[in-house]
């Protein structure tokens, strides 16, 4: 019996200042394929810039965050294996009120608590702030 590992292709924009908290996956690997703006990342303690055309893969397993570093957006293509991710970001998503980018604002503790119950079911684990 072989596994297939399919690879789930995302695009996200990324404001000006944004930043992941400190988080692993537990059997996803995630890598980041940088398309426009300026991002900088921590994996397992390692620090690295990345500039537009440039990627970079956080293994499974390993601790990771990112910050967008940019005065503009950052857009990436952010690739993962598994499905678990992508489960993810559809049950934390929200539809769009309007084209574009909402404001950002910091999540509500009830929010952060939910999106790190949703994160946890999808076998990633939220460990703290970023370290950037």
């Amino acid at each position: 019996m072989s596994t297939k590992i399919v690879p789930v292709f995302l695009e996200f924009v990324f404001p000006p200042g944004e930043a992941s908290p400190l988080h692993v996956h537990a059997d996803e690997q995630e890598t980041f394929y940088l398309l426009s703006g300026a991002m900088r990342f921590w994996v397992g303690g390692v620090v690295t810039d990345l500039l537009p055309g440039q990627t970079l893969t956080a293994p499974y397993a390993v601790p990771h965050a990112y910050r967008v570093t940019s005065a503009t957006n950052a857009i990436a293509l952010v690739i993962t294996t598994g499905g678990k991710f992508e489960r993810m970001v559809n049950e934390i998503g929200r539809s769009a009120e309007a084209p574009g980018l909402p404001v950002p604002n910091l999540p509500l503790p009830d929010d952060t608590a939910r999106l790190a119950s949703i994160a946890e079911a999808n076998g990633i684990t939220i460990l703290g702030s970023p370290p950037i």
